[in-house]
């Protein structure tokens, strides 16, 4: 990577924005500053004047893992060190993206790629876990389709264990990354209420994983669940299941899943898992258990065929969530948000609109 790195760009703020992140000190919020310097969102009219939105600023703190990822952390996380926000680069490796990977479209569009992907980490626990089912004796990797793909964050995590035949992913900018990404890998760009199981793979992969759109059951949304059209995506990866029929499945979620509709949306999951033929578990793990910087949570529901096979069972925590000189010997010391940021050049400004880009163009 150089220092002309598209991703590794930050907008130029306004005087008030780099006065309240000028007052911010490490692990600091909008509280720790000012309150001259506070947004409106933070004070509340009635009776209760304070306590609003704490996460509209965050500075990072270098010596632990980061809060959530997300889509829009671009005007909110804060540089450990500089005064700045974070860059689309500094937030892909927070997501363990390799700094090589290729994203494609226009700034906001790779923001929503990275804020969405699953942590490689994660993802790569997940498909260890996994894949310790199947014979080393076979020759090859198993085979694998993907689902609601992404830029490729849950397939990078799959790729070291996993043939991944091919993904499918209908926005146009995140499958064209992984088309640049993934050379191998076939990639369906279409509507998956469009497509058949032999459009994706000619007869039964081992495994086929994905995260269908987790807006409908996320805490931050109105969580209308299966009742959300996108939510109904869900039952189009267990149809692409049911056709495909591989012996695992492994679907992956916002945390909220099973809170939202008093549990009827994993309830949902899990009888019509049942339906199709499918024994189900799930379970919520912390991504920083798996050594990626960041206290990402996600839901992990893994569904095998053979019901008579014994369960797999939550993948074994390889990282203390803890410093190394707090942390559980046992373990590997946790990521940091240092750790992930470490060997960055110096990030530029991104031209304000009107100006001539510093950078090159996609």
């Amino acid at each position: 990577m150089t220092s002309n790195d598209r991703l590794h760009t930050f907008s130029n703020n306004s005087s008030i924005v780099r006065e309240r992140i000028r007052h911010l000190p490490i692990g600091g919020r909008m509280k720790d500053i000012p309150s001259a310097l506070w947004h409106d969102s933070y004070v509340r009219l009635g009776d209760k004047k304070t306590g609003g939105p704490n996460l509209r600023l965050l500075r990072l703190d270098p010596g632990l893992p980061s809060n959530t990822v997300t889509a829009y952390i671009f005007n909110k996380f804060v540089h450990p060190f500089e005064d700045r926000y974070i860059t689309p680069r500094e937030a892909a490796r927070l997501q363990q993206f390799p700094d090589d990977h290729d994203f494609s479209g226009p700034i906001t569009k790779v923001q929503l790629q990275i804020g969405n992907a699953v942590p490689v980490g994660l993802a790569e626990a997940v498909a260890r876990h996994v894949a310790s089912r199947f014979s080393v004796v076979t020759p090859g990797k198993p085979s694998a389709v993907s689902l609601f793909a992404g830029a490729g964050g849950m397939d990078l995590g799959f790729y070291p264990y996993f043939d991944v035949k091919s993904a499918n992913e209908v926005v146009p900018e995140f499958s064209e990354t992984l088309r640049r990404n993934f050379p191998t890998m076939e990639v369906v760009g279409r509507d998956i209420s469009l497509l058949t199981g032999a459009d994706l793979h000619p007869g039964s992969p081992d495994v086929v994983f994905g995260g269908p759109p987790c807006q409908p059951f996320s805490a931050a949304g109105k969580q209308r669940g299966v009742d959300d059209p996108r939510g109904q995506l869900v039952h189009q990866y267990l149809r692409i299941v049911e056709e495909l029929g591989p012996r695992f499945f492994v679907m992956e979620n916002v945390p909220g899943l099973r809170s939202n509709q008093q549990g009827g949306a994993l309830r949902f999951i899990e009888q019509e898992a049942a339906r199709i033929g499918y024994a189900s578990e799930s379970f919520v793990l912390t991504a920083t258990d798996y050594g990626v910087p960041q206290l990402r949570r996600r839901l992990i529901v893994i569904g095998r065929r053979d019901a008579s096979e014994a369960p797999l069972g939550r993948p074994p925590v390889t990282h203390s969530r803890f410093p190394a000189d707090q942390g559980d010997l046992l373990l590997q010391p946790c990521a940091t948000v240092e750790d992930a940021l470490m060997g960055l050049p110096r990030a530029n400004p991104r031209a304000a609109k009107g100006e001539a880009s510093r950078v090159p163009a996609a």
